[in-house]
């Protein structure tokens, strides 16, 4: 995400709450 990498993040179903990506994302995107 650090990068501008928002698709490729592989098996995130290990996260206690994957939304926090999306989160993330859309901080990186401001």
């Amino acid at each position: 995400i650090a990068q501008g990498e928002t698709t490729d993040f592989g098996d995130t179903t290990t996260l206690a709450d994957p939304s926090v990506i999306e989160e993330l994302i859309k901080g990186r995107q401001q």
